[in-house]
């Protein structure tokens, strides 16, 4: 890769490393005022409605888990296209290969997309693209035995 196509890739990471830390900054800003208004509500209402305010808890939970996932991917993926040396490489594509394995790991735990995607239409959409990904994904790359190999 020549010095300019690098620069230009590692200026589009920086950009996207940006953006997706403002919105994350944004998500933790939500979540701390959805806290404080729920902390509230609870204390002057008796009839306080929880599944409401435990859906949009939840959907800002996993947007945050998303969020970070994607931070770490780029930022790995910035360090690996700056690497001199070759070990350099490997460890970061070791990082990668953890990142990913956690997150699908992760991803599965988190039961708040399948719970949103029955009662929200984009919800059951983004679910569905998801999850055909990863299907896809675990075909082509031999997921989690791959994966298992790499990071032992």
């Amino acid at each position: 890769m020549s010095n300019t196509n690098l620069a230009l890739t590692v200026e589009g990471i920086d950009a996207s490393l940006i953006l997706y830390t403002e919105s994350l900054n944004e998500l933790r800003s939500y979540f701390n005022k959805f806290e404080q208004l729920d902390k509230s509500y609870k204390t002057l209402h008796n009839d306080f409605n929880i599944e409401e305010f435990s859906s949009f808890k939840n959907q800002l939970n996993f947007t945050g888990f998303l969020t970070i996932s994607i931070l770490d991917l780029l930022v790995i993926s910035k360090n690996i296209m700056l690497s001199k040396l070759q070990w350099e490489r490997i460890y970061q594509l070791r990082l990668a290969y953890l990142q990913i394995y956690e997150t699908i790991d992760t991803y599965h735990k988190h039961k708040e997309i399948a719970t949103l995607a029955k009662n929200d239409i984009q919800a059951a959409k983004l679910h569905k693209v998801i999850s055909d990904d990863l299907k896809v994904f675990k075909l082509e790359y031999d997921y989690p035995n791959a994966f298992k190999e790499i990071r032992n």
